[in-house]
């Protein structure tokens, strides 16, 4: 997962009260994404091996995250640690 440390406005953001339910705005919602997604996977003994990767001082910003030093590493395609 690939997210902007300063991707914390509303706008243009889902508020209802099941989307609240994820986080308050999108880097929270990525960062609950993986949590979940990393605790499914330890409950049912499945391989994990997503990364989550931060953009520093970016926002909500397509251009700013594919220009950032971090986008290599989050489209590399080596494998992440193999976490259990």
């Amino acid at each position: 997962i690939y997210l902007g440390e300063d991707d914390t406005g509303d706008e243009n953001l889902s508020q209802s009260t099941a989307a609240k339910r994820q986080g308050d705005n999108r880097l929270e919602r990525g960062e609950r994404a993986f949590e979940m997604a990393s605790s499914i996977a330890k409950a049912k003994g499945w391989d994990f091996r997503w990364r989550m990767v931060k953009a520093p001082d970016i926002g909500h910003s397509a251009g700013g995250m594919l220009r950032a030093d971090e986008a290599l590493e989050a489209f590399s395609a080596s494998e992440p640690e193999l976490v259990h």
